[in-house]
């Protein structure tokens, strides 16, 4: 699980990836021992968080069950049709890389980062910036 202190440094990666777009991204996280099918999961628990529902459809979640040692990536529709299946397969990858090297929160705050470039490039900032999603790491 994470500890009070790294749920903060995911929160504050989250507030400045956000301050580079106006996209929305969450982080959840289940304490299950064994998820099925965690695709299906994280789409269920992006609908529970109301995800589908940004003005933009540009909401994005990092959903990870650490003690089935799984994670899942996933865009609304807004964000997916101009970044495509691969940019979330090579961060899904890339995130896995980064927590075996360095560790869950630093693996976490990498894919952030890198979902933040790449919404900024899409959703830039421009006269307004609603934060229509919370920014809390949630978790069941």
């Amino acid at each position: 699980m994470l500890s009070k202190s790294e749920e903060r440094i995911l929160i504050e990666a989250i507030e400045r990836a956000e301050s580079l777009s106006r996209a929305e991204l969450r982080v959840h996280y289940t304490t299950k021992k064994s998820v099925a099918q965690i695709i299906d999961a994280a789409k269920a628990q992006f609908e529970r968080l109301g995800m589908h529902q940004t003005e933009e459809r540009n909401g994005i979640l990092i959903y990870f069950a650490p003690l089935a040692r799984q994670l899942a990536i996933l865009g609304d529709e807004g964000i997916h049709k101009h970044v495509g299946q691969l940019f979330w397969e090579e961060t899904h990858r890339s995130c896995i890389e980064s927590i075996q090297r360095d560790g869950l929160a630093s693996g976490l705050v990498h894919a952030i980062e890198t979902i933040g470039q790449e919404m900024a490039r899409y959703f830039p900032i421009g006269d307004r910036n609603p934060n229509e999603l919370s920014n809390d790491i949630s978790h069941d």
